[in-house]
């Protein structure tokens, strides 16, 4: 599962939105995070700031964090098809590449500012299914891992923002004429407590425990004993930030009562075949001793 929330700011001298992800994508695995958004709780969870939501009618688009009674941000509420999926109206999908572009349009976006003329920031939040990680987490095992009792298992995760050497060259030049800026970039993982962070390539800005209680509201069938780590960027000295890497790997031991049990199972066949073929050897060609007495006989006898 991949999320991807953003600010824009000053909402009402923007035309779009877009992003880029480097696989393809259906609108059935898009999500719109929004509605959670209603519980105080999981907003306040979402900003790390002490917010209290309110919000219209049912028909309302946004709904609108505040903070001592001022406004912090509006949410953007994406309008739905019967289906559950989210209106082509206000998100549209396009194939580029190995990728897909999404972009929100300017109907949704002038549809929010209406509603929330006030708010400085318009927040967006989408979640994205991914099938076996994505294009973002690896796995490497060990060639012999079926022949031990237990081995050390890698994962990895490799996540890029405008790195232009990988994205395609319409998206590259997209770029280049964008007048948009990155202010601040905070990537989030989460993996089990059992795997240990072996490197990484930027500093942590800090790590924690997920808090069960919390989350478990926000996403279904969550495991326990969750670690979050997180990385981010901000912008210094109004520079605004050009791209973003974050690279981790993380180890783990794999073993356990099924596995010994596999690895001496196999022991076992092993063994089991080797005294077979001793003895099948020993049948036709006698036991090793004779061969060792002919083959020295053979060496000695004279010419």
């Amino acid at each position: 599962m991949l999320e991807i929330g953003f600010w824009v700011w000053a909402p009402d001298k923007v035309s779009e939105a877009s992003i880029y992800l480097p696989f393809k994508v259906e609108r059935a695995d898009i999500f719109d995070c929004a509605d959670s958004f209603k519980k105080s709780e999981i907003s306040q969870a979402i900003f790390n700031e002490p917010v209290t939501v309110t919000h219209g009618a049912d028909n309302a688009p946004v709904i609108i964090a505040k903070i001592d009674g001022e406004i912090y941000t509006s949410i953007f509420l994406f309008e739905k098809l019967a289906s559950g999926r989210i209106s082509e109206d206000e998100l549209k999908i396009e194939n580029k590449g190995e990728g897909a572009q999404l972009t929100i349009t300017s109907k949704a976006i002038k549809s929010a500012v209406a509603a929330a003329s006030e708010s400085k920031k318009l927040y967006f939040r989408l979640r994205i299914s991914l099938h076996s990680g994505g294009p973002f987490v690896s796995t490497i095992r060990p060639f012999d891992g079926a022949l031990q009792s237990g081995y050390e298992e890698i994962d990895y995760i490799d996540f890029r923002i405008n790195e232009s050497r990988s994205l395609p060259r319409d998206v590259q030049e997209s770029l280049r004429k964008s007048t948009s800026k990155l202010k601040k970039i905070s990537f989030l993982t989460a993996a089990p407590i059992s795997l240990g962070l072996s490197s990484n390539d930027a500093p942590l800005h800090k790590m924690r425990v997920l808090e069960s209680a919390v989350w478990g509201g926000y996403v279904n069938n969550l495991p326990s004993h969750m670690m979050v780590y997180h990385w981010r960027k901000d912008w210094k000295n109004d520079t605004a930030i050009s791209d973003f890497t974050g690279f981790a790997k993380f180890a783990m031991r794999r073993s356990g009562r099924g596995r010994v049990m596999k690895y001496l199972l196999i022991f076992l066949l092993l063994s089991i075949l080797s005294s077979w073929l001793a003895a099948r050897i020993d049948a036709n060609f006698g036991a090793p001793s004779t061969w060792l007495d002919f083959l020295v006989d053979q060496k000695t006898e004279p010419s």
